[in-house]
Parts: structure tokens; C-alpha cells; sequence
């Protein structure tokens, strides 16, 4: 359900901007990251879970922040001026 309202505000957020180009601020409506490996995280995940993460991904490894910083860093920038109204997933093949 939350990735659904993510994916309704995005498209909401684009409607009314569109003749202009994707701003900052518009970058966290489209971008839905996964199980992000955070050091809060490896608090409370042991290394068992940590392979059970690992194992329901389509492509192995964790996802770090850095993952999701050049998707918003890419979607901030001029390259992604015609680019509006979709969600991304930084999820390794996991929703």
C-alpha cells in the first residue's frame, strides 16, 4: 500500500509542473528504495537475516545509501529534465 502511494503522488506531484523541469524537491516522490543497509540496520539484523535479504533479491548484495544517492542525484540533475510522474525502485529486484 506504501509503494502505491508513493507511485499516486508522484504522478499527482508532476501533473501541475510539467511544462517545467524536475526540481530537488520532487526527486523523493519517485524514488522507492528497498531493504537499505543502514548502520540503525546492522543493529538489528543478525548475519542469518542478513542472508535472508540477500537470498529474496534478484540481484544479490546489499543495497547501501550511495545506491539511492545517485538515483535522486541522477533524477536532481539536468540529464533528467524530461523525466517526471514515475517511481523508481532501488530494490534489487525485491518488491
Amino acid at each position: 500500500m506504501f509503494t502505491l502511494a508513493i507511485a499516486s503522488g508522484a504522478r499527482a506531484q508532476a501533473a501541475p509542473t510539467s511544462a517545467s523541469p524536475v526540481d530537488a524537491s520532487q526527486v523523493d516522490e519517485g524514488v522507492v528504495p528497498g531493504n537499505v543497509r543502514t548502520p540503525r540496520q546492522m543493529k538489528w539484523y543478525t548475519p542469518e537475516g542478513e542472508a535472508e535479504i540477500v537470498a529474496a533479491q534478484c540481484l544479490k548484495g546489499r543495497i547501501e545509501p550511495s545506491d539511492v544517492v545517485a538515483l535522486a542525484m541522477f533524477l536532481a540533475s539536468d540529464d533528467a529534465r524530461f523525466i517526471t510522474g514515475h517511481e523508481y525502485f532501488v530494490d534489487a529486484g525485491w518488491r
